[in-house]
């Protein structure tokens, strides 16, 4: 039960995406890569400037989609696997589609690579759950990849991108 309510309140915090900051505009998108591998530094600039759009763009649509729900008993909340499968799966795709997109620097590579992965498969496994209800395997393997994929980007110098 403690791994369920942990589970639903790391996914409420995705569907908030309160980690990822504000909305800065550094002029930088994902459609300006470069045919070179990127320094450490540019791609950092870069992912950060996807994560932050990433969550500018999630919160506005959950906002959105919150709003069908405002006069129901249990507001948005009586609807959270909706949530998962409407906003945050798709968003969470949006990220890793966008990340995948940087030429990440030779050293880091397949670092990066393993990271980008990591957010794929907690991205596959929210949208089985939405599908399917939480059963205490997926919330086990979402708290898993999604720990991982942290570690992973914090590590890296993206904080802005730490949350899925």
């Amino acid at each position: 039960m403690h791994r369920l309510i942990t589970a639903i309140g790391m996914a409420a915090a995705v569907c908030f995406a309160l980690g990822c900051g504000s909305s800065g505009s550094d002029g930088t998108s994902a459609s300006e890569t470069v045919s070179k591998p990127l320094t450490k530094a540019e791609y950092i600039k870069q992912a950060t400037a996807i994560c932050k759009e990433n969550s500018k763009s999630r919160n506005a649509d959950f906002g959105t989609w919150s709003k069908q729900y405002e006069t129901e008993p249990g507001g948005p909340n009586a609807h959270f696997a909706e949530a998962i499968e409407e906003v945050v799966v798709p968003s969470v795709g949006d990220k890793v589609e966008e990340l995948e997109k940087l030429r990440a620097p030779e050293a880091d590579a397949e670092k990066l690579a393993t990271m980008i992965d990591t957010l794929s498969q907690a991205q596959k496994n929210l949208e089985q759950t939405g599908q399917g209800g939480m059963v205490e395997a997926d919330v086990q393997q979402f708290e898993s990849e999604s720990a991982k994929y942290k570690r992973m980007a914090t590590a890296y110098g993206l904080g802005a991108c730490a949350t899925p």
